[in-house]
């Protein structure tokens, strides 16, 4: 029995046996309770922005020891897709249920703890998880999950529980603004984002730098508009923006928490205010992010609940000044006529970057990198095609065009075709065979 499996079932065991008491207790179908369950998996193997084989064998291992069937785990993902990347204000049933919270965290933290180690971003998800679902000193579970692991990160050094004293350094992962910028000049393409970021930061520093000499400082505004078409990295460089304002001394936790017009609009008078209170709580010291915000304040609709959002925000915006970071994303026209709708939102705005879509160029290099991240290779002739592939998708495309996105699917499809085209060899399959990305495997738009 794999690692993965083992895990899965010591952290599902007590919710298994327990399913019809919470059920009982909560007033919610099973389905939500196992939407709560997949839906923690998730968002912790995707929460420092990428999807490992490791955290992808764990998501495997929950579904096999829940016992789900394919169906039923397409109807999870189904629902999935419909949510924001990162509410949790989506528990429901957790937060009526201290078994099922308690369930929930264990999993988040095997989770994200799966592929032997926990970076900052997982880290920062975490304590905003537990402050939402756990209470009390650290348990053994803790320590039960890290047997079950091997105790040790990759590099050998034991992972500490929440449960002994860890520096701040220490938990920051040492970061610098140096290390982050040269992270951010990591990124494939998004060379004027880059720029504007650099530009931001260097006067930063030279404020830090003449408050230290006594002299007088320029204060900005640290909140940002983001616009572009999806797929171009927005919320990447949101969460690498939080960092660095974290590095700095600006923001003291510098987590990004990503949320959509679902997560802060209510559905009766009242409601959204609330609801948008709680995402700012759970944004403070760190950055919220609102993508396709320009939704909050759509055109005919004078009385909708987007626009109370909006007025919650702006004045949570003075209120906590310097406690916490809003970047809004979206179309470059919608964005523009979202920050004009308000009187308060042109004011508290004055960086904006554009994000302009990648070229055929970024996009192989982005294809690539999903390659070398799942030991696929591509030959000369099959990225010839892949070329040909994304210079006419780029050639054909409108503003929906998913860039990154896109690049990915493909990839996904790429693997696929691959997967069927080896399915009719009968002889034994090569390690190359296995690896290898043939011109055919790259079909047609």
């Amino acid at each position: 029995m794999s690692t993965h499996f083992t895990l899965a079932r010591y952290c599902l065991a007590s919710v298994k046996s327990a399913k019809e008491e919470i059920q009982r207790d909560t007033l919610l179908s099973e389905f939500e309770i196992d939407f709560e369950i997949a839906f923690i998996v998730f968002l912790a193997s995707i929460v420092d922005g990428e999807l490992n084989p490791t955290e992808r064998n764990f998501r495997d291992a929950v579904s096999g020891a829940m016992e789900w069937s394919q169906m039923h785990r397409n109807l999870l993902a189904s629902r999935i897709d419909r949510q924001p990347s990162y509410s949790i204000s989506n528990f429901k049933a957790a937060e009526k249920s201290a078994l099922l919270g308690s369930v929930l965290f264990k999993l988040g933290y095997a989770t994200a703890r799966s592929d032997g180690s926990l970076n900052r971003d997982e880290r920062f998800f975490l304590d905003n998880l537990r402050g939402k679902m756990a209470s009390g000193e650290a348990s053994d579970w803790e320590d039960e999950i890290e047997g079950i692991l091997g105790g040790s990160n990759q590099s050998g050094t034991v992972v500490r529980s929440r449960s002994e004293s860890v520096p701040e350094n220490a938990r920051a992962g040492g970061e610098t603004v140096e290390n982050l910028l040269g992270e951010l000049d990591g990124l494939i393409g998004l060379q004027g984002v880059k720029d504007e970021i650099r530009r931001l930061v260097s006067f930063l520093e030279i404020q830090q730098k003449r408050r230290e000499a006594s002299l007088p400082q320029t204060l900005i505004s640290l909140h940002m508009v983001f616009s572009g078409n999806p797929g171009t990295g927005k919320t990447t460089v949101a969460r690498m923006v939080s960092r660095i304002y974290r590095a700095l001394g600006i923001l003291e936790k510098g987590h990004l928490v990503e949320t959509d017009r679902s997560g802060l609009v209510g559905q009766y008078v009242g409601h959204t205010a609330n609801k948008t209170l709680e995402m700012i709580d759970s944004s403070m010291h760190g950055t919220l992010f609102i993508d396709e915000a320009y939704s909050l304040v759509q055109a005919g609709s004078e009385n909708d609940f987007g626009r109370e959002s909006v007025d919650t925000l702006v004045k949570q915006m003075e209120d906590r000044r310097g406690k916490f970071v809003v970047i809004t994303a979206g179309y470059p026209e919608e964005m523009e006529n979202f920050i004009l709708s308000n009187p308060g939102l042109k004011s508290r705005f004055n960086t904006f970057i554009n994000f302009e879509n990648f070229s055929a160029e970024e996009l192989i290099s982005i294809f690539r990198k999903f390659c070398e991240s799942n030991e696929y290779q591509l030959n000369a002739e099959a990225e010839m095609k892949l070329n040909a592939r994304f210079s006419d998708a780029l050639q054909n495309s409108d503003r929906s065009f998913g860039n990154g996105r896109f690049a990915r699917n493909l990839f996904e499809q790429v693997i696929r075709n691959q997967a069927l085209r080896l399915w009719t060899i009968k002889e034994p399959l090569s390690k190359a065979m296995l690896t290898g990305i043939e011109p055919q495997d790259i079909l047609a738009g």
